[in-house]
């Protein structure tokens, strides 16, 4: 639970970033999108990794773990 808020609370960071007045240039709706998309692709990129890691700790907790737990 805590990572989905800790997700949401990223992705909405990067979202409101990216409207951020002060870029410099700015960028056209097309140019916006495609950074979105990106910025997704790398967080889903980033979500899997931990999911795995995750899945991976519990199973090195359970084979830890006392026949009687």
């Amino acid at each position: 639970m805590k990572f989905k808020r800790w997700l949401v609370m990223f992705v909405s960071l990067i979202f409101l970033g990216a409207g951020w007045p002060g870029k410099g240039q700015a960028m056209t709706k097309e140019e916006e999108i495609e950074a979105l998309k990106a910025e997704v692709q790398m967080l889903l990129k980033r979500i899997e990794e931990l999911e795995k890691r995750q899945v991976q700790t519990e199973k090195a907790v359970e084979s830890r773990a006392p026949v009687n737990w």
